[in-house]
This record gives structure tokens, C-alpha cells and sequence, in this order.
């Protein structure tokens, strides 16, 4: 349950437009956030928010280096997403190509 929960996060930040731009940003390297907003229709507070959603998913990670805030990408968070994505990877979900009869998961009750 706490990856279906990590990964409903994952996919609740990057449902956002704006986030999926900032992440595309991020994609050249560490920004700080007026560095991102400069390139985005949105201000330097609402560029905030959205960092601080990406960073609660688990997709973007900072660091302070002197007076600046460096946002850039978290590879682990992408790890995360790239293994939810893969079949092999998700134990809670059978194979897509697998027999009825052979399905891993919970057993149901026969009438």
C-alpha cells in the first residue's frame, strides 16, 4: 500500500501541466527558482508551490549552496516511477501475457 500511495503522488504532481514544464526544465540541470520562473508564465511564488509538490512526490530534491536554493531532479523518484511502470516490477499485478489459471494476486471466492 505504501507504493500504490508513493506512486499516486508521483502521478498527482506530474497530472499538472506546469509541474510536467518544470520537471522538463529541471531535465538541463540544477535551477534555482527564479531561474525556472524566468522561463515560465507563472510567478516565482506559484513556481514554489509546485516545487514543493514535486519535492513531497519524491520527483525533485534541493540544496542550499550559500544564499540559493538548487532544485533539480530526484533520479530515485523516477527510479520509483520506471519500476511501477514495468510489469515485472509490480508484484501486486499479474503479467499481462500470463493464463487466467496462473494469475498471481488475491484469490476470489467461487459461487
Amino acid at each position: 500500500m505504501k507504493n500504490q500511495a508513493a506512486s499516486e503522488a508521483m502521478f498527482d504532481a506530474l497530472g499538472d501541466p506546469m509541474r510536467r514544464r518544470i520537471v522538463e526544465r529541471l531535465r538541463r540541470g540544477s535551477m534555482p527558482v527564479g531561474e525556472l520562473a524566468a522561463g515560465l508564465p507563472v510567478g516565482r511564488p506559484a513556481v514554489s508551490k509546485h516545487l514543493k509538490v514535486l519535492e513531497g512526490a519524491g520527483l525533485v530534491e534541493h540544496r542550499g549552496v550559500g544564499t540559493r536554493n538548487l532544485y533539480a531532479l530526484a533520479p530515485q523518484g523516477f527510479v520509483a516511477l520506471q519500476q511501477w511502470l514495468d510489469p515485472k516490477g509490480h508484484p501486486d499485478e499479474p503479467p499481462a501475457d500470463s493464463p487466467p489459471g496462473r494469475r498471481r494476486g488475491p484469490r476470489r471466492g467461487r459461487v
